[in-house]
């Protein structure tokens, strides 16, 4: 028997996103492509951590960018 590799719902490939405005990127991801919003965890100070968006058939996934981790 074969393991996947890859979780329920995913394709074999997500791109990962970092972007410097993070929020404005979901929005825009919303009203251009109508993404739905599967997971959002934010940092304290309220910015984005991490946050998985569907579109159609695919996860994209995306965080923002810090000067730790710049666009």
């Amino acid at each position: 028997m074969s393991t996947s590799f890859k979780p329920a719902g995913y394709n074999s490939v997500s791109p990962y996103f970092i972007v410097p405005e993070a929020q404005r990127f979901i929005q825009l991801m919303k009203d251009l492509f109508g993404a739905k919003e599967l997971r959002r965890y934010d940092m304290p100070d309220g910015s984005l951590m991490h946050a998985e968006l569907m579109l159609d058939d695919s996860v994209i996934m995306l965080g923002q960018a810090s000067e730790k981790y710049p666009a």
